[in-house]
């Protein structure tokens, strides 16, 4: 049986006397984001009394942002890099780095830009009736950052007998033009305003990798930030790695998916799977429906992670939200 990995920091290697950092010349300190500081996490600073003037070298990774783990040659993971358990300055840019880079890539068409939860809560109440559960989802969904774990018994109906699982899985159902979309835009709107990394992106889209606004909009980037640009493999890496993924309109064509997208779905989420990586869909179909035409494989692990919410009632009529009818 192999080992599961250890990513624990090495012990403390000491530098001097400090008695504030204990000769470390770092301190865990609470993380700069207070979304993340009040969930709790922590990231690594110099020591103000022995280190505030400069920035030796992290003394896990070097500064290096990754370290390899000590592993035998026949574990999956020999050779792999992984980020600094110490959460130092250089995992810290890297990540910054990161987010920086998917908020770039990952912006929603302009009709969306304008759905947040407050938008949503001052449509008239007949408008709201069938979408009020979804609205319940998408709040606790972001409330629950960083990893949006929510439990059944705080939801509504049916979802309440699911057990007592977390999931931080969201689909959104129901027909077209009753505002699945608008309520994954505002999920995506809170958390961008939140500094959070989120990838939107419509399923369509992933497979191409050549959506019109990504090579119109960010052409001026460069080739790095261009999304359209890049391999198929760093494409369904971004869409596979993202820290936040909402994946829209999860669609069923005219005849039957090819192998390929067949296998490029299913890649992207068993990993997301087994992370336990956050996770938004939408899609006009059943589970049943998208079973059928993508395989027991993939929805197997998409139904063991997700509250499917249905999302039904009035469509969202342009006059009733100002912004356009919502999908």
């Amino acid at each position: 049986m192999i080992a599961p990995l250890n990513l624990a920091p090495p012990p403390a290697r000491r530098f001097n006397n400090c008695a504030v950092c204990g000769g470390t010349m770092y301190i865990d300190a609470p993380h700069a984001d207070p979304a993340w500081a009040a969930a709790g996490a922590t990231q690594m600073q110099p020591c103000p009394a022995c280190n505030a003037a400069e920035l030796p070298s992290c003394p896990v990774c070097g500064d290096a942002g990754f370290v390899r783990l000590d592993l035998p040659v026949d574990h999956p993971g020999f050779g792999k890099p992984v980020p600094c358990p110490a959460n130092c300055a250089a995992v810290q840019a890297q990540r910054r780095d990161h987010a920086d880079r998917l908020r770039r890539v990952s912006r929603l068409p302009e009709e969306y830009l304008a759905c947040t939860f407050a938008a949503f809560d001052a449509l008239p109440a007949a408008y709201r009736q069938g979408k009020l559960e979804a609205r319940r989802a998408a709040q606790l969904f972001v409330e629950t950052s960083p990893d949006h774990r929510i439990k059944p018994e705080w939801l509504d109906g049916d979802l309440r007998s699911l057990g007592e699982e977390r999931r931080n899985w969201l689909i959104f159902t129901g027909p077209h033009g009753r505002g699945k979309t608008g309520m994954a835009a505002s999920i995506v709107n809170h958390l961008t305003a939140a500094g959070a990394s989120i990838l939107y992106i419509r399923l369509q889209d992933a497979f191409t990798a050549i959506q019109r606004r990504y090579r119109e909009d960010w052409q001026a980037l460069g080739d790095r930030d261009d999304f359209a640009l890049l391999s198929s493999t760093a494409v369904l890496d971004e869409i596979r790695f993202a820290p936040v993924l909402v994946l829209d309109e999860w669609f069923i064509s005219d005849r039957a998916e090819t192998q390929d997208k067949r296998d490029k779905l299913e890649a992207i989420m068993r990993y997301r799977s087994a992370e336990r990586l956050p996770t938004v869909i939408t899609t006009n179909h059943t589970l049943d429906m998208l079973e059928d035409a993508w395989g027991t494989t993939t929805l197997s692990v998409v139904r063991a992670r997700s509250f499917v919410i249905p999302v039904r009632g009035l469509p969202l009529r342009p006059d009733a939200i100002h912004i356009g009818e919502v999908s």
